[in-house]
């Protein structure tokens, strides 16, 4: 059986972290072989979707069940996807958790304990976790996402926070309008494009937005905000760009066959 716990340190002895999304280190420990794997919250500098990003940072070291103090609604969901036992409202030395949940003194928990961006004081109140998929229609949920990010007639918007969906037209040059999709992502508040690949200078100009750009997404946009809490699609890179996805070239081309790899 492995844990995972939210800890201030790298070693048994050190508290509890309250915060899941924003806490030091994760310690995954397994409570058989009594081994403890440190691993380093990269989210805790996020401005926003820190509580996802943790658990799918969770989500991949193969856990069964995670404990911490409190725990957001988007994380908690997160976990429950991707099958993961929640335990919150802990706090002493990660040992001292390690031996209550041992003896079962823990119980789960079926609900998130906080509200969203616990642990980030009123600094990031308010602003929401929104993510865009490109899309064919404006049927929203059940919508299937478009090949082309560029070329597609519609951009689907998710608020994670509170689940609203909002489609919105592709006003870009690709589409008879002006701009780049990048310039209407970033009017519309959006933090991470998740979409099937996208070209090198794309990826690029969603660098210097801070929008954030996943791929590998596939099916309907339910199935992409599925793929996305579960940790199950790679964040992009400029390794990552797919030559079949040029910005510019978009125009002339059409895609059959096989997604990007």
């Amino acid at each position: 059986m492995k844990i995972c716990i939210s800890s201030t340190g790298k070693d048994l002895n050190t508290d509890v972290d309250p915060r899941f999304g924003r806490c030091q280190y994760f310690l995954v420990v397994d409570t058989e072989k009594m081994t403890v794997e440190i691993i380093s919250n990269e989210s805790t500098a996020s401005s926003s979707g820190a509580g996802i990003q943790a658990a799918q940072i969770v989500v991949r070291s193969g856990v069964n069940s995670v404990i911490t103090g409190n725990i957001g609604p988007n994380a908690f969901q997160t976990l429950q996807a991707a099958g993961i036992n929640v335990i919150t409202g802990v706090n002493g030395t990660v040992k001292d958790i390690v031996e209550k949940f041992k003896k079962g003194e823990l119980k789960e928990t079926n609900t998130p304990s906080v509200e969203s961006h616990f642990g980030m004081g009123n600094k990031k109140k308010g602003k929401s976790m929104k993510i865009c998929i490109p899309t064919n229609g404006n049927t929203g949920l059940n919508e299937a996402i478009g090949e082309h990010f560029g070329r597609v007639p519609t951009y689907t918007i998710v608020d994670l926070d509170t689940n609203e969906v909002k489609v919105v037209p592709n006003t870009s040059e690709h589409m008879g309008g002006v701009g780049y999709p990048p310039e209407i992502m970033v009017r519309e508040g959006v933090n991470v494009l998740v979409c099937r690949g996208l070209g090198q200078r794309a990826i690029g100009m969603f660098a210097e937005t801070g929008i954030d750009v996943y791929i590998g997404a596939s099916g309907t946009v339910k199935d992409a905000i599925s793929a996305f809490r579960q940790g199950q699609l790679k964040k992009a890179g400029v390794g990552d760009a797919c030559g079949r996805h040029a910005f510019r070239d978009e125009h002339h081309h059409e895609h059959h066959g096989e997604h990007c790899k």
